[in-house]
């Protein structure tokens, strides 16, 4: 939508230009970030949805080294495997790592979520 509001065609804008030009991360980006405080949102009970958060599996930690919060599933589709809560928990199981889902306002983790994706090995 930028690049037609500047006189480009729909399929002739410069996205990697644009990005640059106006500070934007790339879409991948912002949609792992917009993901991953979606579902810190849920889990947090800031989203209210006991559906969702049904289908949420945390992993209580038998050791002290562990940060895996979230259990992961086996799907057996490529469909299933790419659904929103699998993606979600995937997500959140790498995010775990850097990132902590309790105990922190919500402006925090998306800091913490921003400033870990827009690492040069991450683009």
């Amino acid at each position: 939508m930028l690049g037609t509001r500047l006189g480009y065609t729909f399929l002739g804008t410069p996205i990697g230009h644009l990005e640059t030009q106006f500070e934007l991360q790339p879409l991948h980006l912002r949609r792992i970030c917009f993901d991953l405080v979606f579902l810190f949102k849920i889990v947090n009970g800031m989203i209210d949805c006991p559906d969702l958060l049904n289908n949420i599996d945390f992993v209580v930690p038998r050791g002290t080294r562990s940060r895996t919060v979230f259990r992961r599933r086996f799907e057996p589709t490529y469909y299933a495997y790419n659904s929103g809560i699998s993606r979600l928990l995937r997500l959140g199981c790498e995010a775990a790592s850097y990132a902590d889902f309790f105990g922190v306002p919500v402006t925090h983790f998306k800091n913490r979520v921003m400033k870990e994706l827009v690492k040069p090995s991450n683009i």
